[in-house]
Parts: structure tokens; sequence; C-alpha cells
């Protein structure tokens, strides 16, 4: 069996403008808990985590599950995360 690895960097990018009463704080506050959800530590995923600055970067590994009706194989997404909040 022939195994063939591709090795392809994607990158998206979005600015999302809240239209909220939650402070930069509170938004920090809950990001960091869709991580603590998400991932089985969100300390292992987070390297950064300035609350001060409102940033958070991250890093992580997914596994696939194959085709699944897409044209992808069986193995591993290695990617990099980052949030950040502003004041307005």
């Amino acid at each position: 069996m022939k195994i063939s690895v591709t090795m392809v960097r994607v990158i998206f990018s979005d600015i999302v403008k809240v239209d909220s009463n939650l402070s930069k704080n509170e938004l920090f506050s809950r990001a960091r808990i869709f991580f603590s959800s998400s991932f089985n530590s969100s300390k292992a995923v987070l390297d950064v985590q300035d609350k001060e600055t409102g940033e958070l970067i991250g890093n992580g590994i997914l596994k696939t599950n194959g085709n699944a009706g897409y044209s992808y194989p069986y193995g591993y997404v290695k990617f990099n995360i980052k949030i950040l909040f502003k004041g307005w």
C-alpha cells in the first residue's frame, strides 16, 4: 500500500464585530471556556492567555476520520488559532 503525505497550509482569517453589552474581559473568559470544553486540556492547547491584551493563542492536532464524502484521507490536521479581543 502506497501512502502519500500532503502538507498544505490553509489560512482562515476573519474579524467579527460583536454588537453586545459584554465587556472584553467577559468575551475573553467565554473564549477560555470554549477551549476548555472543546479540547481535553485547554492548558495543553493554549500557549498564550493574556487577559490584559485580550490575546489567546493556541496550537492543536485534530484526527480526521477519512473521506466521509470529502476528498481528504485519514490522518491528522495541525492547527494554530489566535483570538484577539479589543475594547470599544
